[in-house]
């Protein structure tokens, strides 16, 4: 089943770039990437992007204690009828 992104958002400011500079490493064998930002910069819209273009199965996620809430809503968002495991 590959990943199917259903958001009524597309890609502002600099995340079009960002999501093109991660495809770019990945596709040249970087299997760790960091993407840094402040809270509700769209990190989160940005990796499903990434995830998206990539074709990649649905992924497990975590969060910090502290973001938990806020990162379960946006996953809610951003991941919709994909069978992703947030725990």
């Amino acid at each position: 089943m590959a990943f199917e992104l259903e958001s009524n958002y597309k890609p502002r400011g600099d995340q079009s770039q960002a999501i093109a500079k991660l495809l770019k490493s990945i596709e040249a064998g970087n299997r760790h990437q960091t993407l840094l930002g402040v809270t509700g910069s769209g990190k989160t819209f940005t990796m499903a992007n990434v995830i998206r273009e990539l074709s990649l199965p649905p992924s497990r996620c975590s969060e910090p204690k502290a973001n938990t809430r806020q990162g379960c809503r946006q996953r809610e968002l951003d991941l919709g009828a994909s069978d992703a495991t947030i725990f």
